[in-house]
């Protein structure tokens, strides 16, 4: 299941950092999925042998 972290501010402020008593919270994402999570992306610069 994909999820993610959110950052969070304190109550009524707009300001997301930690020392001003923010913080951060779990983010399930919920919903189809629309296949395999992607891999790395192959580096194009490289030879065939795989070597740049």
């Amino acid at each position: 299941m994909p999820a993610a972290l959110t950052r969070v501010g304190a109550a009524g402020s707009k300001i997301v950092n930690s020392s001003a008593g923010g913080g951060s919270k779990d983010t399930w994402i919920l919903g189809p999925t629309l296949g395999p999570t992607p891999g790395p992306t192959p580096d194009k610069t490289a030879g065939p042998s795989g070597a740049a």
